[in-house]
């Protein structure tokens, strides 16, 4: 097997392949677009090169992958696509297992497929791993939504990348509402912040931080990247413990939705932990959201 490090001249294949994969197992999620594959060449959190793979150096690539590793967690999360048409899952997942040892020796690894791809699962078994965790895919239907009344005595910006001051409230939001949740790790605010400003997908966001005050006490991030499907994604969503419960989180959800609706989208898309103590789910089903698809994350 032949394998060669992507560069930007690929994102055109690299979209192919994890297209292809992804509407053999979840065609209802759509295509993904550019600014996915900017984000995967480089990895996520922390910077990696992403793989192509292919049987010799001048045949057609079959898979795609990249580690992503998070190093102050010491962990991979690998996303790897292989054609369907290939029979490869298993040779695949081994190039990367042996490459996460190379990377990482030690470390934890993490991957996640699709509910619905039984090849994959079933290799991932037959090589050892164990389920940890299902996500769910869920999504809500746009019509004509109203701008929700913001409640008394709040207020929200919009985070500007470029300033500390933002980016701390930002990040100290995250560490408070995120604390308790699996597989969180924080990371020191120089960290977080280089990693956030150096992400593609960060061109096509807006992180929106509700302030009580002076004090901040949720956020909300939103991107584009599948605005091409005219679905728009809420990428994150929290709110600080001691505020949970007022309503908060519903709010900067409905913001989403009526912001997404108000731009003629069709749909608005988030992920949820389906294991989330939080209360996540609830608000989400409260809020008119229903599952499309499932996620199964795997550990070695």
């Amino acid at each position: 097997m032949f394998a060669r490090i992507a560069t930007a001249e690929d994102f055109d294949l690299l979209l192919e392949i994890f297209n292809e994969h992804s509407m053999h197992v979840a065609p209802e999620l759509g295509t993904n677009g550019i600014s996915w594959a900017e984000d995967f060449i480089q990895g996520f959190p922390d910077i990696s090169p992403a793989w192509i793979l292919s049987d010799t150096d001048d045949s057609e690539p079959f898979a795609i992958g990249n580690l992503n590793p998070s190093a102050n967690a010491r962990r991979f999360q690998a996303d790897i696509s292989v054609r369907p048409s290939v029979d490869r899952i298993p040779e695949v997942i081994s190039f990367f297992r042996d490459k996460a040892l190379e990377y990482g020796d030690g470390w934890a690894f993490w991957i996640i497929c699709n509910d619905n791809d039984e090849p994959y699962k079933r290799a991932l078994v037959d090589q050892g791993f164990k389920v940890n965790r299902y996500f769910n895919t869920l999504r809500r239907e746009l019509h004509s939504e109203a701008e929700p009344e913001i409640p008394a005595g709040l207020s929200t910006r919009l985070v500007d990348l470029s300033s500390d001051a933002d980016m701390r409230d930002w990040h100290n939001l995250r560490l408070d509402a995120f604390s308790k949740h699996f597989g969180f790790i924080p990371r020191p605010f120089e960290q977080f912040a280089e990693i956030m400003r150096r992400d593609p997908v960060m061109k096509i966001s807006e992180i929106h931080v509700l302030y009580e005050g002076e004090t901040p006490v949720g956020y909300l991030w939103i991107n584009d990247e599948v605005a091409h499907e005219l679905t728009g994604y809420v990428a994150n969503l929290g709110v600080a413990h001691a505020h949970q419960g007022k309503g908060y989180g519903q709010y900067l959800l409905a913001k989403a939705i009526a912001g997404y609706a108000a731009r003629g989208f069709k749909f608005v898309d988030l992920g949820v932990d389906t294991g989330n103590e939080s209360g996540a789910l609830r608000l989400y089903e409260k809020m008119g959201f229903k599952k499309v698809t499932t996620w199964v994350q795997y550990e070695d």
